[in-house]
């Protein structure tokens, strides 16, 4: 499959627990399709590192993304989804 286009747009999460915090976050989008959707079907409970709070993004991570910030994973990678609750790579 070729990805042509990629693009972000404003997501929330799906609350499937008690106790669960909503996110507000920008998740990718390849060729009009948004990723977050097949990685609820698939069972996990991820957003993107790229939440939003207020009306204000999370830079950082952008940076990472951009390779202008170290990586946050082992091995040099960066991580794409994380936990929504504690942000951790290993949750």
């Amino acid at each position: 499959m070729k990805v042509t286009n990629l693009g972000l747009r404003t997501s929330a999460r799906i609350i499937t627990g008690h106790g669960q915090q909503e996110r507000q976050f920008l998740d990718f989008i390849f060729d009009s399709t948004p990723t977050y959707p097949a990685v609820v079907a698939e069972g996990f409970d991820f957003i993107t590192p790229i939440w939003l709070d207020g009306r204000q993004w999370n830079a950082e991570s952008v940076s990472r993304l951009l390779g202008e910030a170290e990586p946050d994973a082992p091995d040099e990678r960066v991580a794409l989804y994380i936990c929504p609750e504690c942000a951790d790579l290993g949750c």
